[in-house]
């Protein structure tokens, strides 16, 4: 399990990992700003990584950049370090979504080696401890930052859903089931078999 704290008034990198240490001596790494909190993240548990893969696999297949067409087609990162990547209001909060997409045409990296573009897709799988928050102030922080697409994966309830940006708010757009097959907005040409999902589902 992640845990939280209060966010420094200095949120920069080294304050901020100064605020986990004191929290948790272990060397932890991976963490990220949703709403006012900061939270340290474990790594993911191998059905959440299982699934990562698997959706990574599925839609690089179906949608990545062509070598002959570098404007065409989509650029997919898993675990992404957004931390360079200014909101609506230009505030930095940094996240580490599951996985991230980017439309190939919009992608480019800092002198940082990260990437300040919000990404055009971002999918977050559920898991107990984090679902509340990826479903609420998680997704109205990625409206935020301007992100188009939101999948929300439950591998508990067997079902994706696909919410998109209208307005300002990420808003449920379509709901599929796992155990079918599907494409799903914004990858219509990336269809997902039952047997994707095999090992993964709840009670499988």
């Amino acid at each position: 399990m992640g845990f939280q704290i209060d966010v420094p008034d200095d949120a920069s990198p080294h304050a901020v990992m100064r605020a986990i240490a004191e929290r948790d001596p272990s060397d932890t790494r991976r963490w990220e700003i949703v709403g006012d909190q900061l939270y340290a993240l474990p790594s993911p548990v191998d059905r959440h990584g299982g699934a990562q893969g698997e959706i990574f696999r599925v839609l690089s297949n179906a949608c990545r950049q062509s070598s002959d067409q570098p404007d065409v087609g989509w650029i997919f990162r898993v675990v992404p370090d957004l931390k360079d990547v200014p909101d609506s209001e230009g505030v930095r909060r940094p996240k580490i979504p599951d996985l991230a997409g980017w439309r190939a045409k919009r992608y480019r990296v800092n002198d940082a080696g990260y990437c300040p573009v919000a990404p055009d897709w971002i999918c977050e799988i559920l898991s107990p401890g984090t679902a509340e928050k990826d479903r609420g102030p998680k997704a109205r922080d990625y409206a935020l930052l301007g992100v188009g697409w939101y999948w929300l994966v439950d591998l508990d309830a067997g079902e994706l859903e696909v919410r998109r940006l209208t307005g300002d708010v990420l808003a449920t757009h379509t709901r599929h089931d796992l155990n079918g097959a599907f494409a799903a907005d914004p990858f219509q040409e990336a269809r997902f078999e039952p047997q994707d999902w095999f090992g993964l589902l709840d009670g499988a």
